[in-house]
């Protein structure tokens, strides 16, 4: 059968082909046979949206798998036979999040996946944060400090704003008693565009990519805790500075750069200011699982 439609959903269902409900929850997702005869999904949030309860799959099995590309976290899912005999599975999905799943037509033993139970009251970190730059071009010496995070851009140095570099976070939170929950999350919110955080010494992890958040329960105790972020920036506001003021940096062996309009000659010196840094909250959350 050949069917024209603008329709793809129903164009699938017209030829007996059951449709992935994950799409219908605004999850983009890649689904292929396995070798273990049962089917692998890539399933990414590039939406403002949220996943967390039962999701029916379009395929039959057993059991399901749950894999994190970023932490390598992984684990059996909480699953169900739904009423059309199709596996359904218990997803929690934040937007951006991406995470792996694995069919099986048989039953696995292996541990379960971690679910997030509960969210207490976040703890907002908001005073006594300094901020010194690592590496930097051009390079800025000196510390700042502020009870405010905003983008490093709004620091009172001019070089802030054509930079290209890293820069230091530091602060102290107190925290009276860890144990009020089995594990706290790192939420370091609008981050400009990675950063590796340590606490208490001890490296917590990287982050690149939404949902800027990290498990760091384990490395936190009652009292007075250091956390440090170190914060790389995109080179973007340093290219336009290159060239407005007319500095050869474009030094490439077997590569061009094109312009989009198929421009001979062009300039990056009209790019306004590009955010750097930590652009908003950095907050600790307690979280149960369950």
């Amino acid at each position: 059968n050949v069917v024209f439609s603008d329709d793809i959903s129903s164009a699938v269902g017209s030829l007996g082909i059951p449709s992935e409900h994950l799409r219908r929850s605004g999850v983009s997702m890649i689904r292929r046979l396995n070798e273990a005869g049962g089917h692998n999904y890539f399933i990414s949030m590039l939406r403002d949206s949220v996943i967390d309860g039962w999701v029916p799959l379009a395929v039959n099995a057993r059991s399901v798998m749950i894999f994190d590309p970023l932490t390598g976290r992984k684990g059996l899912a909480c699953s169900r036979i739904g009423i059309d005999g199709n596996i359904e599975v218990k997803l929690q999905l934040a937007p951006g999040e991406s995470l792996l799943l694995k069919t099986f037509p048989y039953d696995v033993d292996v541990a379960s996946w971690r679910y997030v139970a509960k969210r207490g009251t976040p703890v907002d970190i908001v005073n006594g944060w300094s901020i010194e730059f690592l590496k930097s071009d051009p390079q800025i010496d000196g510390v700042f400090m502020t009870d405010t995070l905003a983008e490093w851009t709004s620091l009172p140095d001019p070089r802030v704003r054509v930079n290209s570099g890293i820069a230091r976070y530091r602060v102290n939170v107190s925290i009276p008693d860890v144990s009020v929950s089995d594990s706290w999350l790192l939420d370091l919110g609008d981050v400009r565009e990675s950063a590796r955080v340590t606490v208490n010494g001890k490296e917590a992890g990287c982050v690149w990519s939404v949902p800027m958040v990290l498990d760091v329960g384990c490395l936190l105790h009652s009292g007075e805790n250091e956390l440090v972020i170190d914060v790389t920036n995109l080179p973007a506001n340093r290219i336009a500075d290159y060239e407005r003021r007319g500095v050869e940096w474009r030094i490439f062996k077997d590569a061009n750069i094109a312009s989009v309009t198929n421009a001979k000659k062009f300039s990056f010196g009209d790019w306004e200011v590009v955010p750097s840094g930590l652009n908003s909250k950095v907050k600790l959350i307690p979280v149960i699982y369950e």
